[in-house]
């Protein structure tokens, strides 16, 4: 037996390659289920660039331990069932209810590998930690860049955008997004710690896990690609993509553009639903100089598409993240905003809105 779990809902036999649920499966072509689930088992292999994860599996047993074969997981519900697993559950294993660094699973395979997600991509060492209730993920990066990521998730919570917390540690306690000032002394930071947004009845699937790609840039591109992989097609869609994109030209995360395990897609229980992820990981955001030629590639594809509806949805957008910086002292990433505000109107496509 090796069947692929949603929680404790069997969604593949992998060995039989039957879809057992199809709403469930974190693949598209139904008819190739054998190569879509292998697209993402493999995206799911620990990265050698997660030097923590990669010295801690190591150190457990390498690639062959039950954590790793079963690909066990904080970013999602997914794990493999295999033969000598049948009286385990997703409520015994799961890294949510269980400690990382002792996850002893109930059949006798002993401790885990104390990495609690295996998928940590990027070149920053990283791991996840838990203080009491709560969990976050500590990142390394240069004090700069962390700096301007603060200043970002800041400015995505004031517009109501959502948007993965974070906080930095300091000497009178955690210093969360929220209450970070502009002119705090950033220079001794070394790590920024990114506020857990999953939790156990919902997954975090990554685009690259489904083997697609999208145009970072483009709106239409990361509206349709949403649209395929399930999330209902409606107005409010448009306008959660519409935040996406701007606010990422706006504050110049240019990370995005071709990355797709930044863009993710939500499912969960009950029902299979699905929905957009809250964005996540700003450490290319700029405070300091303008990327005029990704704003100039934002707002061309969204002319591009004539569409009055959502060239209206898009100076909206840009009005509020304007008015946000206006309000939190970020004078770049507010003319940002203005700039790109005044190519859809010079532009003559604005339809006169």
């Amino acid at each position: 037996m090796k069947i692929l779990m949603f929680r404790d809902i069997s969604v593949y036999d992998i060995e039989n390659d039957l879809i057992l649920d199809a709403p469930y499966a974190p693949f598209l072509d139904l008819n190739n289920s054998k190569a879509g689930f292998e697209t993402w088992n493999k995206s799911r292999a620990y990265l050698k660039a997660n030097r923590t994860a990669e010295r801690n599996v190591q150190k457990a047993g390498g690639e062959n331990t039950v954590e790793a074969k079963r690909r066990l997981s904080l970013s999602d519900c997914y794990w493999i069932k295999y033969n000598n697993d049948a009286d385990v559950s997703f409520y015994n294993i799961t890294p949510y209810r269980n400690d990382f660094s002792v996850l002893t699973m109930s059949s006798g395979h002993g401790n885990s590998s104390s990495v609690p997600d295996l998928v940590l991509g990027g070149s920053q060492p990283k791991q996840w930690e838990r203080d009491g209730d709560a969990i976050y993920m500590s990142k390394a990066e240069q004090s700069e860049q962390i700096h301007a990521e603060m200043c970002a998730v800041k400015l995505g919570l004031h517009c109501h955008i959502p948007i993965m917390d974070a906080f930095v540690k300091t000497s009178l306690g955690n210093l969360y997004a929220k209450d970070y000032p502009l002119d705090f002394d950033y220079s001794r930071l070394g790590l920024i710690h990114v506020v857990n947004m999953t939790n156990e009845k919902e997954s975090l699937v990554q685009f690259d896990h489904f083997g697609v790609g999208v145009d970072g840039f483009d709106f239409f591109s990361i509206r349709d690609t949403y649209i395929r992989l399930g999330v209902d097609q409606s107005p409010g869609l448009t306008n959660e993509c519409l935040r996406q994109i701007l606010f990422d030209a706006v504050v110049g995360n240019t990370d995005r553009q071709h990355n797709n395990s930044n863009w993710a897609v939500m499912i969960g229980v009950p029902g299979a639903y699905r929905r957009v992820s809250p964005l996540y990981d700003f450490n290319w955001a700029n405070l300091t100089s303008v990327n005029t030629e990704m704003m100039d590639e934002v707002v061309f594809k969204l002319l591009r598409g004539l569409d009055k509806a959502v060239l209206s949805s898009a100076k909206i957008v840009l009005n509020m993240l304007k008015d946000g910086c206006e309000e939190l002292g970020f004078t770049l990433w507010k003319n940002n905003a203005a700039f790109m505000l005044d190519k859809i109107s010079d532009s003559g496509l604005g339809f006169g809105i």
